[in-house]
């Protein structure tokens, strides 16, 4: 069951999230896009931002939960208690690890067999699947309006993402959610193509992404108790809070992220790592999408944590529209009919989605998984607005 927070708090992280992902979107795709007379060349190594983006992540679980013990010693103390001698739950953490290191192997599968189009519009299915999953792991029960509100949203997403991708060549294709950066650029080649493969992979992403964030957020759930606190690992320390445990969690989880990372730097780009440095091609901008997808993975974390992951899933919806708003803004790219549409039913979903889980709430209290719904009206979030791999 989600700890119970002020209403306040829940709209501060929904917006917070959906708008450092819009941030992370416009900055990752401005930082990908050549300038007249510059080669490809001369552009980062997504892998190695990838990487980056992992080691700020753990960097900054640690500053937040030194902030939270006091001290050096009790940072020491906890993280040595927490994550090297209860091995066995740091262990619990590998696994959506390696789901994604399966769902970044899947993409290839799928943008070698699929067109943009066709890719785009299949992997918006996670939408449905995180709630399928849910249910499995968390015993979320949604009902027949919550349900339709997931519809319009899968497609509004839809005809967004078919807009965004229609002007374009598939070799210009640039990853819009924020999940899978590099090999969004991929373009099938037509001579090998298996739809059905294609199709399967994507299906097999869609699973893999909704079963990974489910799996983490019933994880930082998992040490909640009723007074909010879990014991401390030292008897001189204070109980770590919800708050500590979220950050021994993250730390746990990006362990594994970041060796994934490391070996995708390895695999993928060795030679031209070892030919042109670590750093190459990298600037200000860069240094600024590292930062910002990092943060986003902590707000992810809270949002997890206060909400859930369809909420996430929304608040991703509408960085997508919003971060097609400020490119008209940046590039002047005109979007037509379809966009506006699909953007419309984003909100839409959304206001439709928040008033069935408020009409919902009293009947769950008795359920085993009750996460309250935002109080909010319409307006107030409409107003406001991926990465990972985690």
């Amino acid at each position: 069951m989600a700890p119970s927070v002020s209403q306040g708090l829940k709209v501060t992280l929904f917006v917070s999230l959906t708008l450092v992902t819009t941030a992370n979107i416009v900055c990752m795709n401005l930082s990908r896009t050549l300038s007249p007379g510059e080669e490809a060349a001369s552009l980062y190594y997504s892998s190695t931002s990838v990487f980056l983006v992992e080691l700020v992540k753990i960097m900054l679980s640690i500053v937040l939960l030194f902030v939270e013990v006091g001290s050096i010693s009790n940072l020491v103390t906890t993280i040595q208690i927490e994550v090297l001698h209860k091995w066995q739950d740091t262990l619990k953490l590998s696994v959506p690890a390696i789901v994604y290191v399966i769902q970044n192997n899947l993409s290839f599968i799928a943008l070698g067999n699929l067109d943009p189009a066709t890719y785009q519009v299949t992997y918006q299915l996670k939408l449905l699947t995180t709630a399928l999953v849910m249910r499995v792991l968390l015993g979320k029960i949604l009902s027949a309006k919550q349900w339709g509100a997931l519809f319009v949203l899968l497609f509004g997403v839809c005809l967004v993402q078919l807009e965004k991708i229609s002007p374009f060549e598939s070799t210009h294709l640039k990853d819009s959610s924020g999940d899978l950066t590099q090999s969004a650029t991929l373009a099938p080649n037509h001579s090998t193509v298996n739809v059905i493969t294609g199709i399967s992979a994507t299906l097999g992403m869609t699973f893999c992404s909704a079963f990974a964030g489910v799996y983490f957020e019933k994880m930082v759930r998992s040490n909640s108790n009723s007074n909010g606190a879990t014991q401390s690992p030292h008897r001189a320390m204070k109980p770590l809070s919800d708050l500590g445990m979220l950050w021994i969690k993250n730390i746990q989880l990006y362990l594994f992220s970041c060796s994934s990372a490391l070996l995708a730097c390895a695999i993928q780009d060795s030679d031209k790592i070892l030919a042109n440095g670590f750093f190459h091609g990298y600037n200000t901008l860069t240094i600024v999408v590292v930062l910002i997808s990092s943060a986003g993975g902590t707000a992810t974390a809270l949002m997890l944590k206060y909400l859930d992951n369809i909420y996430k899933n929304f608040a991703s919806s509408m960085s997508l529209v919003l971060a097609s708003v400020c490119s008209f803004f940046l590039t002047g790219q005109l979007y037509g009919f379809k966009f506006f549409l699909g953007g419309f039913l984003v909100c839409t979903s959304l206001f439709i989605y928040q008033n069935a889980s408020a009409a919902a709430a009293p009947k769950k209290l008795s359920q085993p998984y009750a996460p309250k719904a935002l109080s909010m009206h319409y307006p107030d979030i409409s107003g406001a607005n991926d990465g990972s791999r985690a």
